[in-house]
């Protein structure tokens, strides 16, 4: 009995249950899979923060936007095709409110990372994520 006793701590203690993962990106929206330690996991089984999809709309306000352009043209125009454009100076100011709609046109792609929370029988991609350049090899 105590030996299947410590059989049972041992695989417990040596499970991997964890909170959060990277996984791979196998194949991209709407058809999306994703791999985690060489398990396939189907787009049935997971949910995405809908601002990694390509057609996310948000709303933005700018409120008494400050906008002041200043420059001076430091290099020569020559004429080209009996014509010219030159400009010398651009010095303006303003103030506006801007609102509208921002839509992203990206998603994720074949090959990318991404942050992955499991929940019940649900794999929720949280966001992308990306290696930093020079970044040490595993486990240094």
């Amino acid at each position: 009995m105590q030996k299947l006793v410590e059989a049972i701590e041992k695989k417990i203690n040596g499970m991997q249950n964890p909170s959060c993962f990277i996984a791979k990106v196998l194949s991209e929206p709407p058809n999306i899979e994703i791999e985690y330690m060489g398990q396939r996991i189907k787009k049935e089984q997971i949910l995405i923060n809908n601002s990694l999809l390509s057609g996310y709309k948000r709303n933005f306000d700018i409120k008494g936007s400050k906008i002041k352009i200043k420059a001076d043209n430091k290099t020569s125009t020559e004429q080209a095709d009996n014509h010219t454009h030159a400009l010398k100076k651009i010095d303006g100011e303003g103030s506006e409110d801007l609102n509208g709609v921002l839509e992203l046109t990206s998603t994720l792609k074949k090959g990318q990372l991404v942050l992955v929370q499991p929940i019940l029988n649900s794999y929720v991609i949280v966001c992308s994520v990306e290696q930093m350049p020079g970044r040490a090899g595993e486990g240094a």
